[in-house]
């Protein structure tokens, strides 16, 4: 029988079978993608409160932003009439696409300022405005698109 002891075994024990997994397969482990969204508390030291409170305001108002986008994706699936079913889809599935992408960034973009936050380090550039942004201008010209298309057709 082996016996294991201390800390650092249980580690490596623990961590054989995942580093077993992406060595053959090429791919991560759940475990391993899911450890870039944690937040260990103990890193760093705990900051201001209305700091974080703060960043967690940002948090939800990106998310009632996504959330507009995706019912604004539904309801222009649903209640505009367009004369092309290709034109209905790009009015309608463009802003779904983008509320879905700005929900995911904004955590994203949440964790990493909840870390700089932590460590004392400078606040990370914002990259969740530039999909936003250019989300919008992919929409607004699919919605001219479609216009245009069924200006032609009718």
């Amino acid at each position: 029988m082996i016996s294991i002891e201390g800390p650092a075994a249980v580690d490596e024990v623990s961590e054989f079978p995942s580093r077993i997994s992406h060595r053959l397969t090429g791919r991560k482990t759940v475990g391993e993608c899911c450890e870039a969204l944690t937040l260990d508390p103990v890193t760093g030291t705990e900051p201001d409160p209305r700091f974080t409170l703060a960043n967690e305001r940002t948090l939800l108002a990106w998310n009632r932003t996504s959330l507009a986008l995706i019912g604004g994706g539904l309801a222009a699936n649903q209640l505009i009439d367009f004369s092309s079913t290709a034109a209905r889809l790009m009015a309608s599935v463009t802003p779904v696409v983008l509320g879905a992408a700005l929900a995911i960034v904004s955590l994203r973009r949440w964790l990493t300022i909840q870390r700089a936050l932590r460590a004392g380090a400078p606040l990370p550039t914002a990259q969740t405005a530039v999909v936003l942004v250019v989300g919008i201008g992919v929409l607004g010209a699919a919605i001219m698109l479609s216009i245009v298309l069924d200006a032609i057709a009718g």
